[in-house]
């Protein structure tokens, strides 16, 4: 009887060393820069790529590049992120978010520029 619990015991041990943890500590980076957009009276701000997709608890950092002759924000309410970028400035922002969903980034200096999402998944 106790070979087999020291047998259950080893099983289990290694089963648990082969899945990763929920929350591992990876890391993902992204280059998120600011673009004008179409022509004429149709010219729009946006932050391009418009989405991105990452794992709930990785941590994620963001390279923020404003190429356009105006100052700009970017924002994720979620994470608590509000920076606002000044033309030609790069900023880093960095989180990682514990729940799987929809984080919405955003202009919160013009909220009539087009942002983008982070999908997050599991």
């Amino acid at each position: 009887m106790a070979v087999v619990r020291a047998l259950m015991v080893l099983v289990l041990a290694v089963a648990t060393l082969a899945v990763p943890p929920v929350f591992a500590q990876q890391a993902r980076s992204f280059t998120v820069v600011t673009v004008l957009s179409g022509q004429g009276d149709n010219v729009a701000n946006v932050w391009l790529p418009s989405a991105l997709i990452v794992r709930r608890g990785e941590r994620v950092t963001l390279t923020l590049r404003n190429v356009s002759p105006a100052d700009h924000g970017f924002a994720i309410d979620e994470a608590r992120i509000q920076e606002i970028v000044q033309p030609g400035q790069t900023k880093t922002v960095t989180f990682s978010h514990r729940t799987e969903g929809v984080l919405r980034y955003y202009c919160h200096v013009h909220p009539a520029h087009i942002g983008g999402q982070v999908l997050v998944v599991r």
